[in-house]
């Protein structure tokens, strides 16, 4: 059973995505962006669950169990970047204190994931929500 066809992408396009990382960093400043992409990316898997699900189960052959799991742990991911987000340009590096911890946050730049086939869902959304919630735009 064929569930989905792939083909690299050309150079051309690959080189038009990554001259429109300056502005995505910018448009990723504003807290309020952020947190409305998160809590939309959140709302979607939560809408899409069954179907995400079916093809977690058909490409990876987890069991349905298993495939609806991995789906809602995406989504916790996505919850708890959304918790995470703070105010202030991200390039001004906003301060958290954790404990005796003080964190401070810089979006550092494009974020590059890479993430195996065998957590589909989960695996990639631990890569993305931080960056997201920092500022990051990823590739």
């Amino acid at each position: 059973m064929v569930i989905g066809q792939w083909s690299p992408d050309s150079l051309q396009n690959i080189g038009a995505v990554l001259d429109r990382l300056p502005a995505a960093m910018a448009t990723l400043a504003a807290p309020n962006t952020r947190r409305a992409f998160l809590s939309a990316a959140a709302t979607a898997l939560e809408q899409a669950k069954a179907g995400l699900a079916a093809v977690i189960l058909a490409e990876v052959g987890k069991t349905p169990s298993e495939a609806a799991d991995e789906v809602d742990y995406a989504i916790s991911f996505l919850r708890h970047a959304l918790t995470q987000v703070q105010d202030g340009h991200p390039g001004e590096g906003g301060h958290q204190s954790e404990g005796e911890r003080r964190l401070r946050v810089v979006a550092a730049g494009p974020v590059l994931a890479i993430t195996p086939y065998n957590d589909p869902w989960a695996g990639i959304v631990r890569k993305i929500a931080p960056a997201i919630a920092a500022g990051c735009p990823v590739v």
